[in-house]
């Protein structure tokens, strides 16, 4: 069915390429858009006999009296998918007017077809966003055979191995004075599409959140960073990626959707900067970011002496530093070394200065494991309560 909103869009670019009137029909035969607007809603009787015949009609001073109201000229019918949508005509001498009608008609219809691809792809993302929201809450009650027949459906291949991402804009008003939320997500999603295959899934979901859901790459972090410094170079905005993980069934993309949102939620907590981020290495900062502040604060009563110049006193941040950098590094000082650009003896007195001043031995792995926990804990805690503020 032709829309006279789309029609007279389409007759305003034609009216650039002809001087001739130039009239567009629906199946009824009524005028739906014309370059004389005083013809709009009129029925055209060349078009009906168009219609009724499937067939072109040239109307000239010997047959004009049979289609009262219409000027001379051609009618064209007008196809989409080999279906008659409605007729062309332009108005003119039939041996002035008959190549630039066909052409005309070849244009009319290739510009109804990609209207129509165009609507189909935007009808196809609304159907694909809407079956991956309801994948992400999907519970233990899901009906998954359903799930699995609308994927395909949706020709959406569930079967291959894939890899979830939650994406985030990032303080884009800073720099996008004007441009609304909607506007500015529809521009990142087209440069992630010029990254990702063409059977790959990019959607908007929320806010400033997307989602991505592409094919595993051995070099998924190097992969991820380019098209973020893309983003940055094209649209000056920051993007924060989160990757929640491989997804081999149905069944796992809501679990990565819901790991990588709560690595996102806590962003601000961990103070995790723009770039791409793997939730499964923050799963120790998600367990805490669950403790009540009561919880915590009940662990942390225990080393008051020691946190309670945390972030105050140089001295005291680096020996607490030394001491969480040596717990990640697998309690080895070599590595501890490497990683904080210090002399492996300087780590060494630090860490004999630590047990000395707090009488905690360090070098027991359950101890440096209490302290490490209260570090994480105690950080954990005070951008939350910055957060408040």
């Amino acid at each position: 069915m032709l829309k006279k909103e789309e029609c007279q869009s389409i007759i305003g670019r034609l009216s650039h390429i002809v001087n001739f009137d130039i009239n567009i029909m629906d199946l009824e035969g009524m005028v739906v858009a014309s370059t004389d607007g005083q013809r709009i809603s009129e029925i055209h009787r060349g078009a009906l006999h168009c219609i009724k015949n499937e067939q072109q009609l040239v109307i000239d001073q010997e047959n004009i009296e049979s289609y009262p109201g219409c000027k001379e000229g051609i009618n064209i019918p007008l196809y989409n998918n080999d279906a008659l949508i409605g007729v062309l005509g332009v108005s003119g001498m039939a041996e002035k007017v008959t190549d630039i009608a066909f052409i005309l008609k070849e244009l009319v219809e290739h510009i109804v077809l990609e209207n129509r691809n165009q609507q189909f792809k935007v009808l196809q993302q609304e159907a694909l966003r809407s079956f991956f929201v309801e994948l992400f809450n999907a519970g233990y009650r899901t009906d998954y055979d359903v799930l699995l027949n609308r994927a395909k459906l949706l020709e959406f291949d569930h079967e291959s191995s894939r890899v979830l991402i939650l994406g985030q804009i990032v303080h884009w008003e800073e720099h996008q004075d004007g441009v609304s939320h909607e506007v500015m997500k529809k521009r990142v999603l087209n440069t992630i599409r010029h990254h990702i295959d063409v059977d790959d899934v990019s959607l908007l979901l929320y806010e400033e959140f997307f989602v991505i859901i592409i094919k595993w790459r051995a070099n998924m972090e190097s992969y991820l960073e380019r098209m973020i410094h893309a983003i940055r170079e094209r649209l000056q905005v920051d993007v924060r990626m989160v990757v929640g993980g491989r997804c081999d069934h149905i069944s796992d993309y809501g679990k990565r959707y819901h790991a990588a949102k709560r690595v996102s939620d806590l962003s601000r907590t961990l103070a995790l900067p723009m770039g791409v981020h793997f939730a499964h290495r923050y799963e120790l900062e998600l367990l805490l970011g669950s403790l009540s502040d009561g919880a915590m604060g009940e662990y942390l009563e225990k080393y008051g002496d020691i946190f309670k110049s945390y972030h105050e006193d140089k001295n005291t941040s680096e020996l607490i530093e030394i001491i969480k950098t040596y717990f990640e590094c697998n309690m080895n000082i070599g590595e501890t070394a490497q990683a904080l650009y210090v002399h492996r003896n300087t780590v060494g007195y630090r860490l004999n200065k630590f047990k000395e001043q707090f009488k905690v031995n360090i070098n027991k792995p359950f101890d440096c494991m209490k302290i490490y926990l209260a570090i994480k804990m105690l950080d954990q805690k005070m951008s939350r309560d910055g957060e408040v503020e």
